[in-house]
């Protein structure tokens, strides 16, 4: 089904981010915070006559929890 390879694709986007959300860390000692959501839209297609619902994922990174320590 379609919503079962949506959830799996989503499933392997949280371990890639949370991977990069890592690295990064690592690299930088920064921390980021990550929020993620669905945008749903509804509309009625004019030339097919067709009612279209669109779902997108809003993706939003913010750097948190900076430390710098002087020597």
């Amino acid at each position: 089904m379609l919503k079962d390879q949506v959830q799996t694709e989503a499933a392997k986007a949280v371990q890639v981010i949370r991977a990069a959300m890592l690295e990064f860390n690592q690299a930088t000692g920064f921390e980021m915070s990550v929020q993620a959501g669905w945008k749903t839209t509804h509309r009625q297609d004019a030339d097919s006559g067709l009612y279209v619902r669109e779902h997108d994922i809003q993706v939003a990174a913010t750097t948190i929890n900076v430390s710098v320590t002087a020597v």
